[in-house]
């Protein structure tokens, strides 16, 4: 019995459906799905859930049957959603996926965020009808039912021109050409075939059309007057975003149509490796890399500076070639905020997929570790990671910062013995309760305590678990001392240093602060942002460690290629797939997992009780 005769088989009710504004993939591939039920499971209770399609897709068997009027409100043992990559694509068809007892989804979008109880999803599939070909029984793919899928796949592949055409896609399709399909007439009829109004409504679009971003980008844009003078719907409008994509030299095709509501549908696609579902996501949209769509706001001219912002800052790097994965060490220097730091970075490397690991003060310098895309994931990693300060305290002074940019709020003499300063601050040695400072980034009911404190507000703060693991006192030249601290996550410096003072009873505040060290960052390696933007102007990313180099202590796994599938998806790996060799304490063990080709996917734990490594952090895409 195949997984999907398994899925059905205690199923008396089947819903089946796909996502709004259905193209040739979803018809194709929730057809097939809907004659497999009704060919051989007819006493099931089956209906198929459409918005209407364009009328080329009427020729496949039993489209007659489609329900566009989503006026029962059955509930169905099961819910079969095809080339869908969330509950929101499947429109009025939602509620029967809600009301569901169980349901599946079969889809190959990068999008999918695996919605449904059971989930068959492959981004590397050209189409979704592909996958449907592998979850049905050969032996009973009926011509009818091969047409379905000849059609979906030669929609979701441009006739297999697209880089998602895989030798597998060409297999498939030999094989359903074997069955006998008049596979000629489909891709004449759905594909190449326009009324005498849509060739004008195309030759309308590329007169419309203009260059952006060095002519790396092509957009085009029709009205609804333009629709209207024309005589043509939003369905007659397919093959215009592919024929704008084969301009020589474009990178991207944006296409845009009016709505009634004066919103605008779009239509990414691309020419190279460059995720445009990415650009999609920004406006609430999805689909797959090198295809998506969504909806946007008018006007129009508003809307294409928006896309066009979307595409700088999401992809343009890439574009560039200067798409960057990894972290570097950059030398906050003083004067720069954290979030200053990650956006002239955004500058240099042309992406926006940046994040730092943890907030320096204006007024601070040193060690910032930056992660650039895929790396952004090991932001919350790094933050976690203790860190080693350079401090210079001054006694004598009080402010309402802690440090000397502050209002002073109380001064008194400094009559301490050094001895007195060393007993001091060993006694800040060890685990310990600290309050944040009002100035500080921490969020109370949503508003950030510095926000407050320049409101003049002083709020109660609970005392937060700290560990500080050793001082330092480099040197003490009253009424300054310096010192090097080597902290916990969550420290206040200029808070160690206020009570400090307060433990003197001469009051403190911090005069400077370096940091030297974060995890295995140190000062010494670290590089100015400009001495970044000189390496990148010259072509050297030789400053940018790789995702897996954060993750050197851990022992390394490999696995073999037939857990390809289950890497892709995120799922467990048993171990036997793997050159894993047992070690003791093996539930203590985290490890580094590398592909069969040695491409890094991420960090797995081991479960010793099932001999499977688990995943706790992904890098891979």
């Amino acid at each position: 019995m195949t997984e999907i005769d398994s899925i059905l088989k205690d199923a008396q009710s089947v819903a089946v459906s796909g996502h709004v504004r259905p193209d040739g993939d979803c018809v194709g591939s929730t057809l097939a799905v809907y004659n497999y039920i009704k060919d051989y499971y007819p006493d099931i209770k089956a209906r198929l859930y459409l918005e209407p399609s364009p009328n080329i897709f009427k020729f496949m068997q039993r489209a007659d049957e489609i329900d566009s009027s989503y006026a029962d409100d059955t509930v169905y043992d099961l819910f079969i959603a095809c080339d869908c990559s969330d509950t929101g694509r499947l429109g009025s068809a939602a509620k029967y996926f809600e009301s569901a007892k169980r349901t599946l989804c079969i889809d190959h979008h990068v999008t999918n965020g695996a919605f449904a109880d059971t989930n068959y999803i492959f981004p590397d599939a050209s189409s979704t009808c592909e996958l449907v070909f592998e979850l049905l029984p050969k032996e009973r793919i009926t011509i009818q039912i091969a047409e379905c899928i000849y059609t979906g796949m030669v929609h979701d592949t441009g006739v297999f021109q697209y880089s998602c055409t895989s030798k597998k896609t060409m297999d498939i399709a030999g094989s359903l050409m074997e069955m006998g399909i008049d596979y000629s007439r489909i891709i004449d009829d759905t594909f190449y075939t326009k009324t005498f109004a849509q060739n004008k409504i195309m030759g309308q679009a590329l007169l419309n059309a203009a260059l952006y971003l060095n002519g790396d980008v092509i957009l085009s844009a029709v009205s609804r007057a333009e629709m209207e003078k024309y005589d043509v719907l939003p369905k007659h409008l397919d093959g215009i975003v592919n024929q704008l994509r084969v301009t020589k030299d474009i990178k991207v095709a944006v296409f845009l149509y009016e709505n009634e509501d004066g919103t605008y549908k779009g239509s990414l696609r691309v020419n190279g490796d460059y995720d445009v579902a990415k650009v999609a996501s920004v406006f609430g949209g999805g689909g797959h890399v090198k295809a998506a769509g969504f909806t946007i706001d008018g006007p129009l001219e508003v809307a294409t500076d928006r896309i066009l912002t979307a595409i700088k800052d999401n992809i343009y790097g890439e574009i560039l070639g200067q798409m960057v994965n990894g972290i570097i060490n950059v030398y906050k220097e003083k004067g720069y905020t954290s979030f200053d730091v990650v956006a002239k970075l955004r500058g240099i490397f042309h992406q926006k997929k940046i994040g730092h690991t943890g907030t320096l003060d204006p007024d601070a310098q040193g060690v910032l570790p930056v992660c650039l895309g895929k790396a952004t994931r090991v932001c919350d990693l790094l933050t976690d990671k203790d860190k080693v300060y350079k401090a210079v305290l001054l006694l004598g002074q009080e402010t309402d910062t802690q440090d000397i940019s502050g209002q002073v709020l109380n001064q008194a003499e400094v009559n301490v013995t050094e001895q007195a300063v060393y007993d001091a601050i060993s006694q800040f040695i060890g685990r310990q309760k600290q309050v944040p400072p009002m100035y500080s980034a921490l969020k109370v009911n949503g508003k950030k305590l510095y926000e407050l404190a320049r409101e003049g507000k002083v709020i109660e703060r609970k005392a937060r678990d700290i560990e500080v693991f050793d001082i330092k006192v480099e040197s003490i030249d009253l009424p300054e001392v310096t010192m090097t601290v080597h902290c916990s996550k969550g420290t206040y410096i200029r808070t160690l240093c206020n009570d400090i003072g307060e433990r003197l009873g001469c009051h403190g505040c911090m005069k400077s602060l370096l940091r030297v060290r974060v995890a295995g960052f140190d000062l010494e390696h670290a590089l100015t942002l400009s001495q970044i933007q000189s390496k990148v102007d010259e072509g050297c990313f030789d400053m940018v460690m790789p995702v897996d180099g954060v993750f050197e202590n851990l022992p390394a796994v490999h696995t073999a290629s037939d857990a390809d599938k289950l890497v892709r998806n995120g799922n467990k790996i048993p171990a036997v797939l793997t050159d894993y060799l047992k070690h003791s304490a093996d539930s203590d063990i985290r490890y580094r997992v590398y592909n069969h080709e040695g491409i890094f996917v991420g960090v797995y734990s081991y479960l010793d009780e099932t001999g499977e490594f688990k995943p706790v952090k992904i890098f891979m895409e």
